[in-house]
């Protein structure tokens, strides 16, 4: 079982962390947007162990994680990889596609501020509207739009570049068609939407 472990952080200052620090709270917004879908005043017990990646075995997505590179971009990444789980779980395994947090880091200007930080509110409300394609990781030629910022290395453990010596990357351009040129989908195709509350 994986358990949370904490790491040497010497040498890596405090502002180098914040700047990947880009969930930002909107209050304003998540009151008004955000629905409570359960209800669970019902007395369910709550198991005293759950692991997602053996319950749901068909998704492999779950055992994914997926890095966001030298970009305050933890919003777009968490938004899209809660998605693409969500997409598989409703779909009992079915629908498989990753979806872009790319698109969403590039494209979605209400949702903040790009590699600077955003509102994960305002992510799956953009989702729900406009939709996103799909999308995997940095240099993967999976989906339309896989993420186009090099990993480095925040920790000293690999052969990537140091994190801590390199400048908060850009935030790439909106391009309103697939990046991946091997992507047999058409960019407005590709658009994934939620529908519902199952989804979102």
């Amino acid at each position: 079982m994986w358990q949370a472990e904490v790491k040497n952080l010497d040498g890596l200052s405090q502002h180098f962390y914040q700047s990947l620090l880009g969930a930002r709270l909107d209050e304003d917004f998540d009151s008004i947007q955000l629905k409570t879908l359960v209800d669970f005043k019902d007395n369910r017990e709550i198991p005293e162990h759950f692991d997602s990646r053996t319950h749901w075995l068909k998704c492999d997505s779950i055992n994914h994680v997926r890095d966001q590179a030298n970009c305050g971009s933890c919003w777009a990444v968490a938004a899209a990889e809660a998605l693409t789980d969500r997409f598989c779980i409703a779909s009992n395994g079915k629908i498989k596609t990753h979806l872009s947090m790319e698109d969403l880091l590039s494209c979605c200007n209400e949702c903040g501020y790009g590699c600077n930080g955003g509102f994960l509110g305002r992510a799956w409300n953009y989702f729900k509207v406009h939709g996103i394609v799909s999308g995997g990781d940095f240099d993967s030629h999976e989906g339309c739009k896989p993420y186009s910022i090099m990993p480095c290395d925040s920790f000293g453990n690999s052969t990537l570049k140091k994190c801590r010596f390199l400048e908060l990357e850009d935030t790439p351009s909106c391009s309103p068609r697939c990046t991946n040129s091997k992507h047999i989908n058409s960019f407005t195709n590709d658009h994934h939407k939620g529908i519902n509350h199952i989804i979102l």
